[in-house]
């Protein structure tokens, strides 16, 4: 006999059976709606839908739709309740080849509940019957790139759609009536603000408005979805503060608010047995510190806050964090220690960052045992102690710390295999032996250190695992290594450059010769050998590198004429840098429809002859550094059509004529922000033209990068506000313009030059006339240099304005009046020299005046007050007008002393005599008094 409790099991069996797999009959109106639709649609020309098996394929009158059409589910009763025809690559309606608009009748099927029509052709406008589908749960029409929602619009689309809990609509092209809100999802190309309306989706989960302008603030009702799983609105120009309510949703799993720069806010209290899985708030401006109920988040696996705002020290709750796989908290201002558990020892870590902060102390032993760990940033901070290199990882960056490297194993075979070794700036001595195992290695960074001697005859082995050459960066720069040892292996002409290398710096070391490498050069894109000691000609084998983006060959000994080829085999190269050798000749011409160059420096050469025309053809060009050479002519006039111009140096050659032209037409600058014309023959007057079209010196018009980051996470600090080190963005770490200039009368070469930092040198020429009123606009100007010319107008009151101002040389011109008490509110002013003019008055008092020595105002006969010995209200102190009309005799005798002396004498007397003469009773009273002075006598 049966026992009862396998008869009940039985029973649920059947039940469960029935309702999970048993579909009813297909209804007659279902079948025929759904066999319309597909008699609408067919494939592309050359597709065969029996050969990728199509899921329309099946669908046959002949057959039940619910039971053998696929992509099709139906409820008991037999209506459709699923429709899946993702991926059908549908293309046309039948005889119109180029639309094929989702039918119209599809809305009949009133009890679907999960529609997916993704990445299937569809055109047109999504019809309004979809949104008479009221019991979807799931809506996906994505993946349709010209499947478009303006009438019905995305609130009409919605209305009716309350239970809808998926949405997905990337790639559909949104727009909207009137003044009514916008809204994009993923990449859907539209803008606006996000409308209330769009609050009544309460039951959704998940929310994506990737990559769209939004440009708005985030509405507080996104903390009302309490279903909501998952919000993404990274890189949507969103600004204001993010709602702390949205980042508190007990049932948020995933929230991505990325590269939004103005979207402001912070980290609130979390909740507890929070089921937030991944936090991606990179790119933002969000601040404050972590907070401790961060540990919370157990299932926390992603948190990446990378360059955001973020301070204070790192929680210790974040040893709560089991679940965490990827943690990048770099370029922030975190401080502290690390605890010795500061991450839960038992977390799949993969990839950890905190490189750019300002951490201290030994790292903990626990980074260490992470045995999944593939990545450990920890450039620039303050970590000190002795790491082994037999515990490093697939990609390390130890960088600009105070570690000391040691290696703990003789066997090199027990060193893991690295891709990314940076041990920059930490103090070794010379290049780890353990390198000439690393088959696999692709970048080492070895820069900043005090390796010595000769490069060692195997390095040219590294990253050549398996016969095929891996290593593409090799940096050795700023050490003291010296030429390759030899004799080189087999049919290898050199020891420093790995076969299949794109970037080499060899930069500040004492390399003397270099052979040729060129069998080597083909893919190689950055090349420097700067500040060595290398002489001879230009090495002509450098010519075949026509991959060059880079070239950089400055501060040696180089001298004669430099090849054609710079200028018209080199399609890529944008960075070009000789500076500093005794390079002679004319500089090389520019091709006109390939000159890519955005860097020409040649400063410091003996280059002769005009600038030449075929500059013109390099519109890219932002850095035109020429000065100290013996390049003469006139200024030409295409140089003012360079409207991308930063930095212009022409200083100290043998250029003559006026500057600017008439209506300054030669120097329509925009982005211009150092000038340097010093030294040289230029005359004449200096229109207002001129600079009214420097708009980078004019404060409102400073342009900041909010996205920029150089190659291995150069913080945006350090990095987005350059002017220079440009040619791409992954030489941008590698390569950094230097300039000099002269600043508070002293010569000084820029390491780095910031977007903020503008200078203008117009000195020791023969320029004459007024100082234009004009540049007291220049509000961002650092420095100003119009000394040894023959300016005779007053010092504009305008400069008073140029509140960032550090140094102003007017000296040694022919200016007159008073200094402007204006230039008193200069607080930054801490060079000024006024000497050698013709300047007259009191020198203002206060601010900064007061530290100024008095040598900066000599040769002033007019001036007077502090920090001058004349004081102002002495009867010896006579202005420069006061002296002409004084009126000296030829002997000797001084006219005007006479003059002053006997109407003293007259008025004395006539004070004496004149009461005695016309009043009785004083003249008795003075009577009376002389007669007793003389009896008393």
């Amino acid at each position: 006999m049966r026992s009862p409790q396998r008869a009940w099991f039985f029973l649920v069996f059947c039940i469960f059976f029935y309702s999970n797999s048993v579909q009813g009959k297909c209804l007659k109106d279902q079948r025929d709606l759904l066999l319309d639709l597909s008699q609408n649609l067919v494939f592309y020309d050359d597709f065969d839908p029996t050969q990728f098996a199509s899921k329309l394929n099946s669908w046959s009158s002949s057959t039940d739709c619910c039971s053998s059409w696929d992509g099709i589910k139906c409820d008991v009763a037999g209506h459709v309740v699923s429709l899946d025809l993702s991926s059908e690559l549908l293309l046309s309606f039948a005889n119109n080849t180029f639309s094929t608009p989702i039918p119209s009748g599809i809305g009949r099927l009133s009890n679907m509940k999960y529609l997916n029509l993704s990445n299937s052709g569809f055109y047109e406008q999504i019809p309004m019957g979809i949104s008479q589908m009221t019991k979807l749960v799931t809506l996906d029409l994505s993946g349709n790139s010209y499947l478009t929602l303006k009438d019905p619009d995305l609130e009409t689309l919605v209305r009716n759609l309350t239970g809808v809990t998926e949405l997905v609509l990337d790639g559909v092209i949104i727009s909207e009536h009137g003044s009514k809100w916008l809204l994009s999802l993923s990449s859907c190309e539209l803008t606006g603000p996000l409308d209330s309306s769009l609050s009544k989706l309460q039951s959704l989960r998940k929310l994506h408005l990737d990559h769209n302008n939004i440009s708005a603030e985030v509405p507080e009702f996104f903390g009302e979805f309490r279903n909501l799983t998952s919000l993404h609105l990274s890189s949507c120009g969103l600004y204001g503060n993010f709602p702390n309510k949205v980042i508190q949703l007990q049932t948020l799993q995933s929230l991505d608010l990325s590269s939004n720069r103005g979207l402001e806010g912070s980290l609130p209290e979390f909740p507890k047995d929070g089921l937030l899985r991944e936090l991606q708030l990179f790119f933002t401006s969000f601040t404050g510190e972590l907070p401790d109920s961060i540990g919370n988040l157990r299932l926390l696996s992603t948190l990446d806050l990378h360059n955001c705002e973020f301070n204070g020290s790192i929680p210790a709750s974040m040893s709560k964090l089991n679940q965490l796989r990827y943690l990048d908290l770099s370029l922030n201002s975190f401080t502290g220690y690390l605890g010795e558990n500061f991450i839960g020892s038992s977390s799949p870590l993969e990839f950890l960052d905190l490189s750019y902060n300002h951490l201290q102390g030994h790292l903990p032993q626990v980074i260490f045992e992470f045995s999944r760990l593939y990545h450990l940033g920890l450039v620039s901070n303050r970590f000190s102690g002795t790491i082994s290199l037999d515990m490093l990882f697939s990609k390390i960056y130890l960088s600009d710390n105070r570690f000391s490297i040691a290696g703990t194993s003789a066997d090199f075979a027990l060193y893991p295999q690295l891709r990314w070794l940076s041990l920059s700036s930490c103090n070794l001595s010379e290049i780890p032996i353990f390198l000439r195992n690393q088959s696999k290695l692709q970048v080492l960074e070895l820069s900043h250190n005090q390796i010595r001697g000769k490069i060692p005859d195997w390095i040219w082995k590294i990253g050549n695992g398996d016969g095929y050459g891996k290593l593409n960066t090799l940096n050795l720069s700023y050490n003291f290594l010296q030429d390759p040892e030899k004799p080189f292996p087999d049919n290898r002409n050199n020891l420093i450059l790995p076969s299949f290398a794109i970037i080499l710096d060899y930069s500040l070391n004492n390399f003397t010769t270099i052979s040729n490498i060129s069998s080597s050069l083909s893919q190689v894109a950055y090349f420097s050998l700067a500040g060595n000691q290398i002489s001879g000609e230009f090495p002509i084998w450098i010519c075949d590198a026509h991959s060059l983006v880079n070239l950089d060959l400055s501060n040696n000994n180089f001298k004669g004429p430099t090849p054609p080829c710079l200028g018209s085999d080199f399609y890529n190269l944008r960075i070009l840098n000789l500076g500093g050798n005794g390079f002679q000749g004319t500089i090389p011409e520019f091709p006109a429809d390939s000159c890519g160059q955005e860097v020409l420096d040649l400063n410091g050469n003996n280059f002769d002859g005009e600038l030449p025309k075929s500059l013109d053809n390099c519109t890219n060009l932002k850095v035109l550094e020429v000065g100290n050479n013996q390049l003469h002519g006139r200024i030409p006039s295409w140089l003012g059509s360079m409207s991308n111009l930063q930095v212009l140096v022409l200083r100290s050659n043998k250029f003559y004529g006026s500057w600017g032209g008439n209506q300054g037409t030669e120097c329509n600058f925009p982005l211009l922000q150092i000038i340097d014309l010093s030294s040289n023959n230029f005359s004449g007057s200096l229109p207002k033209e001129c600079f009214s079209s420097w708009k980078a010196m004019m404060v409102n018009q400073v342009e900041t990068n909010i996205h920029g980051v150089g190659l291995l996470g150069l913080p945006e600090s350090e990095d987005h506000d350059l002017i220079l080190g440009l040619a791409d963005d992954a030489f941008r770490y590698y390569y950094q313009q230097k300039v000099k200039i002269t600043s508070k009368g002293q010569d000084m070469e820029l390491q780095k030059v910031r977007r903020i930092f503008t200078s203008i040198d117009f000195s020791n020429n023969k320029f004459d006339g007024e100082i234009p009123e004009i540049i007291g606009i220049f509000t961002l100007l650092y420095t100003l240099d119009f000394s040894r010319n023959r300016f005779t107008s007053r010092i504009p009151p305008a400069f008073g304005n140029l509140t960032n101002l550090e140094s102003l040389d007017l000296s040694q011109n022919k200016l007159t009046g008073e200094i402007p008490f204006e230039l008193a509110r200069l607080s930054f002013l801490s060079f000024m020299n006024l000497s050698f003019n013709k300047l007259e008055g009191k020198i203002p008092s206060g601010g900064q005046f007061a530290t100024f020595d008095p040598s900066f105002f000599e040769g002033n006969v007019g001036l007077c007050g502090y920090p001058l010995s004349k004081d102002c209200n002495s009867t010896n102190v006579e202005s420069p007008s006061n002296s002409k009309n004084k009126i000296i005799y030829a002997g000797g005798f001084d006219w005007v002393l006479f003059v002053v002396t006997f109407s003293g004498f007259v008025v004395g007397a006539s004070m004496v005599i004149g009461p005695q003469y016309f009043w009785k009773k004083g003249r008795d009273w003075a009577n009376e008094r002389i007669n007793r002075i003389l009896n008393i006598t």
